[in-house]
Formats: C-alpha cells, structure tokens, sequence
C-alpha cells in the first residue's frame, strides 16, 4: 500500500488584496515569509517515510514570495524524489491576481495546479 501525505503550507501572511472576510488580516501586522533556506528542510522532513508528497502552497497570497521560490522548490524537489523514489505534487492556493505569462508557462511546464 502506498504511503501518501498532503502538507499545507503557509508561504507568507502577506497579500494583495484587502478581503474584510480573510481570517489573515489579524496576522498581517508583521510580514513574515518561509525563508528559503528553509524549504530543502522542510521537503525532505516531510518526504521521508512517504512514497507521494502533495504541497499545497498557501498564504496570504502564495504568488508575492516570487516564481523563484518555487523554481528552488522543485529542484529541491526533483533532487530528493532522486533520491527518496518519492513522488512530489504541488498545487497553489491563490487569488490569482498576480498570474501572468510566465506564471503559467511556469505551472504548465512543472505540471502544477492553481487552486
């Protein structure tokens, strides 16, 4: 039987929209955002003992930590599935205000989903 975990993520408390109803506004006072040097850890934590691992990206609003956030989330990704046999899966929970172009193409190209 296959051992499958989903973890959900808070990237950053931060968004771009002012929603009245967003439970966030409270923690919004202070910025705070997964610190990069962080993710290796938190893949690899998450991965060991598991033969699929899904991410839900989450926030505040996912997309300002910046594409490059998630372009070292999936070399970090693909080098432990390398080593792990893991299978990684990613999904984005987002207003969408901020996708453009290379948002997608992105997505697209590393077979992620926008929630």
């Amino acid at each position: 039987m296959q051992k499958k975990m989903i973890v959900i993520v808070g990237v950053i408390n931060d968004c771009n929209s002012d929603c009245l109803y967003c439970y966030m506004l409270a923690t919004r006072r202070t910025k705070c955002e997964l610190p990069r040097e962080r993710i290796s850890q938190l893949i690899q934590n998450c991965s060991t003992g598991f033969d699929e691992v899904e991410f839900c990206w989450h926030g505040g609003e996912p997309l300002l930590v910046g594409i490059d956030f998630y372009r070292l989330v999936i070399k970090e990704q693909e080098r432990i599935a390398t080593n792990q046999r893991v299978v990684f899966k990613n999904t984005i929970q987002t207003n969408g205000i901020l996708l453009n172009d290379e948002w997608l193409q992105f997505f697209k190209k590393k077979n992620s989903t926008l929630a």
